[in-house]
């Protein structure tokens, strides 16, 4: 194998990465001889493709399983979003009972301070009252009978608002009681309301990451299994090109050798709004100001007839255009590349070129043997 086929099989390689396609150019390189064929390589090149696209249908369908999975966690999430916003409902209604129960509380305090207040001076009366004094004395004391009897029947009466206001306070105890006990229970159905919102959040969070983390990883294997499939596509063009020019290319065998395939347009200079990006005129342009438009096999005379026509020639040299009629290995509408090196070849007739669009969609190097179909060269 020849040192230049050495480093572009290394270079495929290096591009694949991560799915081992390394041992692909190790199993060239090592069984690899002057006697290995083209088809071979082209053979192993797609056998490694195959493996890739298997792979890629496999994760295509882990992809899916992967969709089913989240559709699943999304109607899972409506759930609790719905069962959440019920607990925001309950836990606002359970805030206001504490609230009410509060107030409650207090005014009941307020009410026993009262009471309490109230039976106090009551006792004071009954003690004064009831300090030692005999219904014989009461009456002894007593001015008139009708005295006696309004202050038996004040006496009576006091007793009986005592009596009131003892059970009142008991029964206000009681009641106090059970608002304490009441609001307990509701504070506690409150915490345990925002625990379970607190909880829910964080399941809605934890699902929300799980999906977005499986939808990258699923994202990115499926780029990286694909950007593979295109470098060995790539690969194999590039070689599938290679064995049509060396068993001659058609009839006119000049397709030469490719030394180097880019991934882009690396090596450009301005961008010509003339010619359609991509194509091999567009690609020559931004190395040379052309004043013309033509296809390709028309550069030669578009020179001539344009305003400021630049000198032509049909030898090779560094940073000239070459021009190719249509046919052999190139499109009907012929083909121009940008000379870079020249003197490689058969009678000192060879030259290296970049060129766009000679492998679809690709800048590329090329050497070129002689210049068999080269209609001319453009001297900018």
């Amino acid at each position: 194998m020849s040192q230049i086929r050495f480093k572009r099989v290394l270079r495929a390689a290096a591009q694949l990465g991560v799915f081992v396609i390394a041992a692909t150019a190790a199993s060239l390189l090592t069984t690899g001889s002057a006697s290995a064929s083209y088809s071979s390589q082209i053979a192993a090149l797609e056998q490694q493709q195959q493996t890739l696209i298997n792979q890629l249908q496999v994760l295509q369908g882990q992809a899916a399983s992967a969709g089913q999975q989240a559709a699943t966690t999304q109607q899972q999430i409506t759930v609790i979003q719905q069962q959440l916003s019920q607990e925001q409902i309950a836990l606002s209604e359970a805030n206001a009972k504490l609230t009410a129960t509060t107030n409650e509380l207090t005014a009941t305090e307020a009410q026993m301070a009262r009471d309490r207040t109230e039976l106090a001076a009551l006792v004071t009366v009954l003690y004064q009252r009831d300090s030692g004094d005999s219904w014989a004395a009461a009456i002894a004391n007593s001015s008139s009978v009708s005295k006696l009897v309004d202050d038996s029947i004040n006496l009576q009466t006091v007793r009986q608002e005592f009596d009131t206001l003892t059970k009142q306070l008991i029964a206000d105890a009681n009641a106090l009681k059970t608002l304490q006990a009441q609001q307990q229970a509701q504070e506690k159905q409150v915490s345990g309301l925002v625990s379970g919102l607190q909880s829910q959040s964080s399941q809605l969070q934890a699902a929300e990451n799980t999906f977005a983390v499986e939808q990258d990883s699923l994202t990115g294997q499926a780029a990286q299994i694909s950007a593979a499939i295109q470098t060995l596509s790539s690969q194999i063009q590039v070689l599938q090109e290679e064995e049509s020019a060396s068993s001659g290319g058609g009839s006119l065998g000049y397709g030469g050798t490719i030394l180097e395939v880019y991934s882009g347009y690396p090596n450009l200079g301005s961008y010509p709004d003339a010619y359609p990006f991509g194509q091999c005129t567009w690609f020559a342009a931004s190395q040379a100001y052309i004043e013309w438009s033509a296809n390709a096999n028309g550069w030669i005379s578009g020179n001539a007839s344009s305003p400021n026509p630049y000198p032509t020639g049909v030898t090779p040299r560094v940073n000239s255009i070459v021009v190719w009629r249509g046919g052999g290995a190139y499109s009907s509408l012929g083909h121009v590349a940008w000379v870079i090196q020249t003197g490689d070849g058969t009678n000192g007739q060879g030259f290296v070129v970049e060129e766009a669009n000679y492998i679809a969609g690709h800048e590329d190097t090329r050497l070129v043997l002689n210049t068999s179909g080269v209609l001319g060269f453009i001297y900018p």
